[in-house]
Parts: structure tokens; sequence; C-alpha cells
């Protein structure tokens, strides 16, 4: 499924989160490789096809202005964005799905197929609903839920009207949790109660097990419907799940990754009271090789990780600590940001520098790289990207949704996490050993303000942040903030 999208939905501006059932970090990692976010869960209760109801409650969990759900069993053949277009057109109360093509026949009501297919009998919906029951029986838009969208007011509305109906629909499903379908029926309630759907083409929920799928023939390898229409989402749903094995086979290997971006990874530390470096690398989880910059002669808290292949560790030469020792911390820190920032700079990479009181957020490297992307095709190589923003603004407005937002340089907020571009970070690199190490203007993470703003470079964040900053205890340069916008584990305090 995740291959599919990547390749053939256009919603790279999107954010793809996967809800892992009993995952663990393998599966996380698999997740991650798509671009996607994964969320662990863990199952309360026996897990069967009831488990896919845990969408209804995505906007609780995710925050986004509009939501596309999907099961995991289907393919994406085509460009998804229309769904979108949708959505911002319709009132945002109303939830776009599509028909059951397996309930679809001739005077096709929800009162006959609860009596029908989901096995209940006629009084079931005055069980759920009580006397709030009002004619949803001769509802005649019979929904499958493999496929549906909606505004957060949309998706919440539901979801909140579900969770209203407990315990009686738990244990209603219960009652046939072999059938393991039950949930469905109660989606299609609460969309008949609240009268809310509005029925998308079935074209955006192909559902093979009663629907034929055919390849045209000019070379295009588009699905096509029994009627010659495009085929955006292919279902493999109930027995239809074997069926069109070469279709699976031919969409998954039609993979297209998250675009590889050649990025170094360095951290800059010092040895503290309060020591976050391991916690910070421990969320890091790299492969890839991460360059340990020291910026004093006291190493001891790192000797744990000597033998560690992914860290190259850079000591400070005696020598230069020799005429930086006396100097004040804001010029010592400045110093060790820039020896950071010359690491290999001739490489032709950019690099991405943290500080070691950091946390890492779900999938942060593939969503660095997807926010690198979607810079380098608006800004090239002129911009300089902050991964950690302590401000709502950019999830406000014409922001939210977007990968990578302008962020105003009076209100920078600090180095806890910095992309530069391989040009711009030579460049700064001259600029801060001019103004923050063989002489002193002001702390580092202002001198970039005064660098950008001379240059007319603008500064950009990642929305939401790659990193929330941990540092209560701060080494003298501000009071500790952090980012209202980040998905990720909370820091053990």
């Amino acid at each position: 499924m995740l291959a599919s999208l990547n390749a053939h939905g256009n919603c790279q501006d999107a954010l793809v989160v996967v809800f892992c059932v009993d995952g663990d970090s393998a599966m996380a990692q698999r997740v991650a490789e798509y671009g996607a976010v994964p969320i662990l869960c863990r199952s309360l209760v026996r897990v069967n096809q009831t488990i896919k109801s845990v969408l209804y409650s995505v906007a609780e969990i995710v925050d986004a202005d509009y939501f596309l759900c999907l099961d995991a069993d289907i393919l994406v053949t085509a460009d998804l964005s229309p769904l979108f277009s949708m959505l911002r057109a319709c009132p945002q109360d109303r939830i776009l799905v599509s028909r059951d093509a397996g309930q679809s026949y001739p005077g096709c009501t929800l009162g006959r197929v609860l009596t029908g297919f989901y096995e209940g009998a006629e009084s079931d919906i005055r069980l759920l609903l009580g006397s709030s029951a009002r004619g949803e029986a001769n509802y005649r838009l019979v929904v499958n839920d493999g496929v549906f969208a909606g505004s957060r007011h949309a998706v919440t509305r539901l979801e909140h009207l579900i969770r209203s109906w407990a315990p009686q629909a738990p244990a209603w499903i219960d009652r046939k949790a072999e059938f393991g379908m039950r949930n469905q029926f109660v989606f299609n309630l609460a969309l008949a109660h609240l009268d809310c759907a509005i029925e998308l083409d079935e074209t955006f929920n192909w559902q093979n097990q009663t629907r034929r799928v055919a390849l045209s023939t000019d070379g295009s390898q588009t699905l096509l419907s029994e009627t010659g229409q495009q085929i955006r989402v292919l279902h493999f749903c109930g027995s239809g799940r074997p069926k069109q094995a070469e279709y699976r086979e031919r969409w998954t290997t039609t993979r297209a990754p998250v675009r590889s971006t050649a990025i170094d990874l360095a951290i800059v530390t010092v040895k503290r009271e309060d020591d976050y470096f391991h916690a910070t690398l421990q969320s890091m989880q790299a492969d890839a090789p991460i360059d340990i910059v020291i910026g004093s002669l006291d190493a001891d808290y790192l000797e744990c990780y000597r033998g560690d292949g992914r860290l190259r560790m850079h000591a400070t030469d005696p020598r230069d600590w020799a005429s930086m020792r006396d100097l004040d911390i804001p010029r010592k820190a400045g110093w060790n940001y820039w020896r950071a920032l010359t690491l290999a700079a001739d490489s032709g990479r950019g690099i991405a520098i943290f500080e070691d009181d950091v946390l890492f957020g779900n999938a942060w490297r593939q969503r660095l790289e997807q926010a690198v992307h979607a810079a380098e095709e608006e800004y090239g190589d002129n911009y300089i990207l902050s991964l950690y923003c302590p401000y709502g603004f950019i999830a406000e407005g014409d922001n939210r949704g977007k990968l990578i937002i302008p962020y105003p340089l009076e209100i920078f907020a600090g180095f806890q996490g910095m992309y530069y571009p391989s040009r711009l970070r030579r460049r700064f690199a001259e600029y801060l050993k001019a103004y923050g190490v063989d002489s002193y203007r002001t702390h580092h993470d202002l001198l970039v303000k005064d660098f950008l703003g001379e240059a007319g470079i603008p500064l950009l964040t990642t929305s939401p942040s790659l990193v929330q900053h941990v540092g209560y205890k701060t080494t003298g340069f501000g009071a500790c903030h952090m980012s209202p916008l980040f998905l990720g584990e909370k820091w053990p305090r």
C-alpha cells in the first residue's frame, strides 16, 4: 500500500501516518522507509478485522485539517489529490465514502444489511441508539469504510458519536467477534444518524470482491473498471484478497521511495551536569555515520561508545583548547559549532547539526529528506532550514499541512537542529569564524540571523518540528523552550 501511495497517489505534501498495532522497531523502520510516520500501538483485546476502527479516532491523534483514511489491503493506482480538492469544496461536516459494492442490490437499506450480512436483528438499531433512533434502518447509502475522508470537524464529530454508544456498541460487536466486520456497521449507522455521507465514485474504492478489473491495452499501465473508467484505489477486500495478485505485485514493485538526500549528521556536545547526550543519541536511531563534535577535553562521559562503528568522535585538540579554555561559554560554543560546520565541508554534502539536548521525532530522517527536497524545489540551495520551532504559527492558517514554512528571523529561537545546504554550510562557517571565533560579536545562534539578513537568504522551518528541545537546565543562553508541534515520545524527565 505504501509503495503504491508513494508511486501514484500524488500526495507528496501530505503527512502519512501508519498505526502499527503490536508493532516493533523493525515494523516502524519498514514504515519509515516509505517516508511515513509509524505510530506504535498496543492492543488491549484480541486483534481481528475490527482493529481498523482505530482510524475513526485519527483526528484525536494526528493534527491536520483534512484526513484520508485507507485500509492496508488497498493499492493506490492513480492520483488521489482530487479527494482533497473535494474535501475543501464540500461542507465541513461531511464524510466522503464509497458504496459497499457487495451491498448495492435494488432496495438495499441499512436495516436489510443489518439482518443479512451483519447477522443482526431489527431491534439492534434501537439497542445501539436508544431513544435517539430516527429511521436509520431506511438509510440507502450502505458504505465500505476501506476508504473515507473528511475534515477534522467531520471526523471528530463522527468519532465522538461512535464513542457515545459505548458500552452497548462494543458489546454488540463482540457478540459476533468471529465475524470481524461489525465495526463497519457501526460506522454506517453513525453516518446514517448524522446524515453526513457524500458518495464517492466507486473508482476511489474499487472492491475486487464483486468487481472486475482490466489492464489498459495502450501501454499506460492503467487499471480500468468494467465501464472503462480509471481505477484510483483497488481494494482487495473479503474473498477478493487472493484475486489479481499480479496487480498487487506490479504496483508493489513499482516502488517510489523517498528521494535520498546526501546529508552529513553531526551532534555538538559538551559535558553537562545533567547529561542529556545518551538519550539524545538513543532517540536518533540512525545507522548512518554520525559525527560527535566534543567541545572540551573532558570526554569521559562518551567512553561507553568506544568501538561504536556509527560514531566518529572528534575530540578537542589540547593545542586548540589552550587558546579557547579561558574564553566565556558562548564563544567556546560558537567555536565548537564552527568545527562541526567545517567537518568534510568539501564533500559537497549538506549537513544537519544537532545540539546534545534534543529528542528526535518519529521518522525524523525521512521527514528531513522530504523537507530538504521541498526546499530545494522552491529555493535551490539558497536557504537554511531549522528543524525545530517553539511557536505554534507553523500550523496556523495557510501554514497547516506544509512541510516547510518561512521562519521570521526576528523570532528565531536557537540551534537545536539545523540543516545547511553545502554552499551555505561553507559560507556560514566562514562568517561564524570571523565574528564568533576569531572575534566575538554575539552568540552563534544570533549570528546566523545577521548572516541571513545581510545576505537576503531565507530561513525556513519544518512543520512539525523534527526534534524536541529538552534541555531543562540550559547552558546559560536563555530559558528552556519546547515545540508545541512535535511527533515523538515525551522526554523521560
